[in-house]
Formats: structure tokens, C-alpha cells, sequence
């Protein structure tokens, strides 16, 4: 016969804690949280006046009902962006297929994307807090376009190349080259 240990508050919690996540799992109605635990996602008592950092965000994220106060600046990682205006380009830009546009990869400080007519790769350096973005090592491929197209492209990696600056305005990635805009970007 196994002792019980009903005194000791960590078999307690644990006991409890494992009923409550049975309940939920098998679905047998709501479970009744026992008094004095805490969901795993609460804040711990030695957590409190230290800043979050990412990985709380990311877990505080992923629970349903929490969140944490954001203070990074708008980014523009991780999303698709769509070309809609180039400086120096008067035409309308072309439609899909393709399209010129990229996506900018937290991991590996990568952009892969296209100039409306090749496909395009770079490294970034990227500051969200200054607005400091360049664009280094762009590469494209080397296919034949149509005028229209070729042109397209010459004006998406030159404004590319000349960017030192991005921000963020009305959810549009505007692109800034010595503080004037030479792309508008949208997300779709």
C-alpha cells in the first residue's frame, strides 16, 4: 500500500494539476481548478518587475486570453509584401503571375521573393528601433522578360538597393532611400 501524501503542497498541486488537464483532455465537462493553483501560464511571483523578454511573449501568445504589452515597433518580418508603387517606375505595375513582392525570414536574416520577373534573394540588416533597413548580397536569376517586366524588375532592385530605411505607415512598408520614399509596399 502506497502512503498517502495528501500533506506535502507539491503532490498536491500536481495531483490536481493532472486532474484538471484529464478533465479537459477527455472532455469530461468543466473541471473545477482547486484553490490556491495558478495556470502554468500566470506570471510567478519572482517574474514580476523584470522585463519580458521574447520568449515570454511567444508562451504568453499561445495561450489562449493572455497577452503581453508589446513595446517593439512595428516590423516587417515575416510577412508577404506586395510592390504597389517604385520611384522612377510610371507604369502600372504587372500582376501575377508573378508578382514583385518578398517575405523577410527572422531566421537566417533572409528575404526570397521576385522582381516581377526573376526570383530574388538578399541577406538584411534590419533595426525596428532606428528604422534602419539594408538590403545586402541581392541576387536575382538571369530569365528573358518582356519589356514591361524587365523594367519592373530594374526599378524593384534599384529602389532595394538604395534603401537605408523602412517604416510602417497605415500597415503599408514604405522603403526610404537618404529620408525619401522610393517603394510602397502593401501586405495582402
Amino acid at each position: 500500500m502506497i502512503p498517502e501524501q495528501h500533506d506535502n503542497p507539491t503532490t498536491k498541486r500536481a495531483g490536481a494539476a493532472l486532474i484538471v488537464t484529464a478533465a479537459l483532455l477527455f472532455g469530461c465537462g468543466t473541471a473545477q481548478k482547486p484553490a490556491g493553483l495558478t495556470h502554468p501560464s500566470a506570471a510567478a511571483p519572482e517574474m514580476e518587475g523584470r522585463n519580458a523578454t521574447p520568449g515570454d511573449r511567444d508562451a504568453a501568445a499561445a495561450v489562449p486570453g493572455s497577452a503581453m504589452p508589446s513595446d517593439e515597433p512595428p516590423s516587417p518580418l515575416g510577412r508577404d509584401w506586395i510592390f504597389t508603387q517604385v520611384d522612377g517606375f510610371t507604369e502600372t505595375l504587372p500582376g501575377p503571375p508573378p508578382v514583385a513582392g518578398f517575405i523577410m525570414t527572422r531566421e537566417g536574416q533572409r528575404l526570397t521573393g521576385s522582381t516581377g520577373c526573376n526570383r530574388m534573394g538578399s541577406g538584411y540588416e534590419l533595426n525596428v528601433y532606428d528604422g534602419t533597413l539594408r538590403f545586402t548580397k541581392l541576387t536575382n536569376t538571369r530569365m528573358m522578360c518582356d519589356r514591361i517586366a524587365a523594367d519592373t524588375e530594374q526599378a524593384v532592385l534599384d529602389a532595394m538597393l538604395a534603401t537605408d530605411a523602412f517604416r510602417i505607415v497605415d500597415g503599408k512598408l514604405e522603403l526610404l532611400s537618404k529620408g525619401r520614399m522610393v517603394a510602397r509596399l502593401s501586405a495582402p
